[in-house]
């Protein structure tokens, strides 16, 4: 899918303009020139996590520092989301690449999301590992923004947030160093044709996997007040336009768009957490 931003006016102008002169300063420009990293690619069996709640299909939760809600450290992965198709019976397009049981479940719109975290939150509820204040859902995009690390952006709307600080899920510097996230293979820095296996990269500060990059992550929220389309957010492996990879960047798109760049995260929410 192509997500180039278009028709956003003198702002939008405006502000792709200033991430190029900060992507052409002296600054950036010595930072980038070391593009290696000694993070290993680890696999999800290999990786040792603490301080995590585990669920039963084995998706782990922590909660994001200011957060009201714990947070899937990863994305869905095939795995989870196989799991609810085979027990529902809904149908899943399955994509034009091969994925492992690790890889983020892609070809997923907004209502089948949605429909995950129903089932899954009345399997655990069953089961007695959730409360009835308890429950799954999608990250609110304000939720997404603390985890990201933007915390609290003025505005009414997602759509109204998007002209915020110039800052990346990795840092203050474009483009992204070597092995810093799975985007577009013009960037250079991941060996991914596609998608890539939960816990490839290093995590972010909240001990997150994949919010720049892998594949576009559902919201909650509408975009904006016309109520037509709802928020994505962290970009994908086809993705490699500095003002698109923003962390404050919201693309849009209907509840039934699907695609093979786009899945989902969830939170558990719980009363129970502190406020």
């Amino acid at each position: 899918m192509n997500h180039t931003p278009r028709g956003r006016g003198r702002a939008w102008a405006e502000l792709v303009c200033l991430i190029a002169a900060l992507a052409s300063s002296p600054a950036t420009q010595a930072q980038n020139t070391v593009r290696t990293s000694t993070v290993p690619d680890l696999p999800v069996e290999r990786m040792s996590v603490t301080g995590l709640v585990e669920n039963s299909l084995g998706m782990k939760f922590r909660t994001v520092p200011g957060g009201k809600v714990q947070f899937s450290i990863w994305e869905t992965r095939v795995q989870d989301y196989e799991a609810f198709v085979m027990a529902s019976g809904r149908s899943w397009g399955k994509p034009g690449f091969d994925q492992g049981k690790q890889h983020p479940a892609v070809n997923v719109n907004w209502e089948d999301a949605q429909a995950f975290c129903r089932w899954l939150t009345t399997q655990e509820r069953k089961a007695g590992r959730l409360t009835a204040p308890q429950r799954y859902r999608l990250p609110t995009d304000e939720e997404w923004s603390l985890a990201v690390g933007l915390g609290t952006e003025s505005g009414t709307s997602p759509e109204d947030k998007m002209k915020q600080r110039v800052i990346w899920p990795w840092g203050s510097y474009w483009p992204p160093r070597n092995r810093e996230g799975n985007y577009a293979s013009e960037l250079q820095v991941d060996t991914f044709p596609h998608t890539s296996p939960a816990g490839s990269f290093s995590p972010n500060a909240g001990g997150l996997y994949d919010l720049g990059g892998n594949v576009w992550e559902w919201c909650e929220d509408w975009y904006n007040a016309a109520q037509v389309t709802k928020v994505l957010r962290g970009g994908s492996f086809n993705d490699a336009h500095p003002a698109t990879l923003l962390a404050s960047y919201r693309f849009q798109g209907t509840m039934n768009l699907t695609g093979e760049d786009i899945g989902f995260r969830v939170v558990l929410e719980s009363k129970s957490l502190p406020p």
